[in-house]
């Protein structure tokens, strides 16, 4: 399921309302018939993110990391978590995010954890570190490595 929810400084509209309602229903149907997929507690916990209730989503994506088994985790559950903490000034819990992240099969592959990661030791002043981080994303995404060599 893929729903575009825009908020403005008004709120939500009433459209957006009924969409959220119906998205729930879909997302709950989903998660209750596999409380094992990922890819429906991450579009749940996105759609509570682009509404403002940043608690909701990271209880959701923090259900989705539990629940899905570690052979079969989402690099997207835990670089959300990451960029969400980060964006909420909490950058050592963004920071933790990341680096559990990366320990699964799917996040070590994965050019958006590293690249997060990177940026946030960036902004932290540790170039060192950083360049590190961005290192190790280059070896894990060979698309992205391909891109910058040509």
């Amino acid at each position: 399921l893929r729903f575009s929810f825009d908020v403005d400084e008004d709120g939500p509209s009433m459209v957006l309302v009924a969409r959220r309602a119906a998205a729930l229903v879909y997302y709950d149907a989903a998660t209750a018939a596999d409380k094992t997929h990922a890819a429906a507690w991450h579009g749940w916990g996105s759609m509570e993110k682009n509404l403002g209730n940043y608690q909701r989503a990271r209880e959701l994506y923090i259900k989705g990391v539990r629940l899905v088994p570690p052979m079969d985790a989402s690099a997207h559950l835990y670089h959300s978590l990451g960029v969400m903490a980060l964006e909420r000034g909490r950058i050592s819990e963004a920071r933790e995010h990341f680096r559990q992240g990366v320990r699964t099969e799917a996040g070590a592959k994965s050019g958006a954890i590293w690249r997060s990661w990177a940026m946030l030791e960036a902004k932290a002043g540790d170039e060192e570190q950083a360049r590190k981080l961005f290192q190790k994303g280059l070896r894990g995404n060979k698309i992205i490595t391909i891109f910058i060599l040509t």
